[in-house]
């Protein structure tokens, strides 16, 4: 039986002047982790993943995902329990993410690991229960990003004063090496 062929996986980076618009970059990084998220089921279901993708992802759960929890974690909650501290059940919401985003990096880190492990070359085939976690993953990552387009960024979009997107702004650029003001 011929192996199917699986569509390659391309991550395109950020613009660094996106970080001039913080809460802009952060819905941008939610984009590519859906389009991330996608690409992982499709690998899961069909239980095949191309080598050269599997690299990509590799290097962008490494990279990309853990500082974007960190921008969440460093930049965008902090400034966003700070303007909502008479909204218990909006902090509630927040302190939930993290814990995801707390309890994803760890596996993360093993997603990365196993992705790099895969050969650079054409298409491989994946163990079974790794297709079962990767779908996992990627359905509990698509709900969380859901809930934080819909809730979180939008009240963030509302709450959010000039100076906290500035020290967002300020704190991003750093944990990229890029000058600030």
């Amino acid at each position: 039986m011929a192996t199917p062929e699986i569509e390659s996986l391309s991550i395109p980076a950020l613009p660094d002047d996106l970080l001039e618009t913080p809460l802009h970059y952060i819905a941008a990084d939610h984009d590519r982790l859906r389009a991330v998220c996608a690409y992982l089921k499709r690998a899961a279901r069909e239980g095949i993943i191309d080598g050269a993708s599997a690299q990509r992802l590799a290097a962008f759960f490494r990279d990309d995902v853990k500082r974007h929890f960190e921008d969440e974690r460093i930049s965008l909650y902090p400034a966003l329990l700070s303007r909502s501290a008479d909204d218990a059940e909006f902090v509630q919401s927040i302190r939930k993410v993290e814990a995801f985003h707390a309890a994803s990096a760890m596996f993360i880190d093993y997603l990365a690991t196993h992705l790099a492990e895969i050969p650079h070359k054409d298409a491989t085939r994946l163990p079974p229960e790794f297709s079962e976690l990767i779908a996992d993953y990627a359905e509990r990552e698509y709900q969380s990003l859901a809930f934080e387009n819909s809730v979180i960024m939008s009240i963030a979009g509302v709450r959010l004063k000039k100076g906290d997107v500035e020290r967002m702004r300020v704190g991003m650029k750093a944990r990229r090496g890029l000058p600030g003001p």
